[in-house]
Order: structure tokens, then sequence, then C-alpha cells
């Protein structure tokens, strides 16, 4: 932990409004993390102003919570330590099978689902290296054939029933960061300055939900007016964990 973490951290601060509450004499305190893998300790403190900002912000947070009506399950390295496992949408179906001898096992009807798709997935990997091979034979080709256009000085190369149709030209197009970062921002600046960067930029949803986890919450508060709900449904092929 950084000293700038420790001095933003709620969980020593929340202990000492809870010896607050309980002794009120005790009006300061010294928070110390100690490290002892390391031998080192970061000390940090609160202000009496800092406590009740903290404490307004958590209120807030419990009355978030306890207005929620959808509780979207999470999997992370906790679940090894839930006792809720067998009704977890993320749990229930593992927990129930892990039960059933071999032969009932693979006639579960989740199971045998989870089967075929990971089959088709297999065959799917296939035909996706082969493609990527024929993709890249392709590309000898048309290299090959934009030689030959160029040094026979045409621009369509007839086959047995087919026509290659050669184009050569030049044309602008805009720079990505990672083609020439200052170009990038060169061009993005222009944009902005001549009012017309929201002609050629468009919203994209990944971005947003990114950006949406660092930006303030009062423009987190005030952008979800514009959003819209959508019902994703996606299935997705995982190793055992």
């Amino acid at each position: 932990m950084t000293q700038e973490q420790a001095d933003q951290d709620f969980q020593l601060p929340l202990y000492q409004l809870a010896l607050m509450s309980k002794w009120t004499e005790a009006e300061k305190a010294k928070l110390i993390w100690h490290f002892l893998l390391f031998n080192k300790q970061i000390e940090s403190s609160r202000t009496k102003k800092q406590l009740m900002e903290i404490q307004d912000e958590v209120i807030e947070k419990i009355k978030t919570i306890e207005f929620c009506d959808e509780f979207p399950s999470f999997k992370s390295a906790l679940c090894d330590w839930c006792d809720f496992q067998e009704i977890c949408p993320l749990w229930k179906h593992p927990k129930k099978v892990e039960k059933l001898e071999e032969n009932k096992y693979r006639k579960d009807p989740g199971v045998k689902l989870v089967a075929a798709y990971s089959k088709l997935e297999e065959d799917k990997k296939k035909l996706k290296d082969k493609i990527s091979e024929i993709e890249e034979e392709q590309g000898k080709i048309a290299e090959a054939a934009v030689e030959f256009a160029e040094r026979e000085g045409s621009r369509v190369i007839d086959g047995p029933d087919k026509q290659l149709v050669v184009t050569i030209k030049e044309e602008l197009g805009a720079p990505t960061r990672k083609d020439n970062q200052e170009k990038w921002k060169g061009l993005r600046e222009f944009l902005i300055e001549n009012d017309k960067y929201t002609d050629v930029s468009t919203v994209n949803n990944s971005m947003l939900t990114k950006m949406l986890k660092t930006w303030p919450h009062e423009v987190e508060v005030r952008i979800k007016d514009f959003l819209i709900k959508k019902v994703i449904r996606r299935v997705d092929l995982k190793n055992k964990s």
C-alpha cells in the first residue's frame, strides 16, 4: 500500500468512527497498517471533518444497497468461502452436478449442452485456423499479383474463369495513436477546435463503460439519464476454475 492509498482508504477510518461512537473522548487516532512480511508500517490520520464526510458517504452507499432490487452475481476468490453457492446463479448448476456419479453427470441436460457447444467451438477453431492459412496464402498471391500488374502495366489479370482487378492508388487516412501519436493528437485537437470532432466521433459502449468507473460520481449519476437498458444474451465457453 502506498501512502496515497492509505490516506484514501475507508476501512480504518470506519473503525475509528466506531470507537468514537462508543468512547466520545477518543477524538484523535493513528491509523496504522502493519505489513509483517516486509516489516513495514504505513501511518495515516483523518480530521473530524474528513471522518464526517466518510460517514456520510458510507451512509449513502448503505441507502443505495438497501434500495437495490437487483443483485448481480460476481465471481471472485471469496466464492470459496461462500455458503450460498447452492442458490447462486454462478455456482448452482456446477454444485448440483459435482455430486452426480459419472454416468448421471454425462446425461445431465446442462452438461450435454456444454459438451455440444464445446465440440462446435473446437470445430470453429479448426475452421478459423484453416481460414487464416488460406487468407495468408491469398495475401502472398495478392502481393505477387500487384507486382505482376505493375511490371506488365496492366490492371486486370485474366484467369481460367475469373479475373483479378488490381487497384493501385494513394489515399489519405486518419492516423491511429499507435501509428503516429503526434499526428493523432494534432488531428484530434484540430477537429475539436474547429467544432468538427462530433461529426467523425461516435460513443463506444465499451469505452463509456470503462470511463464511467473513473469519472466523478455526479457525472455518473447525470449521464445515466442518457443511457438505455439493453438485454444482452451471450454464451462463452470457459475452463473450470
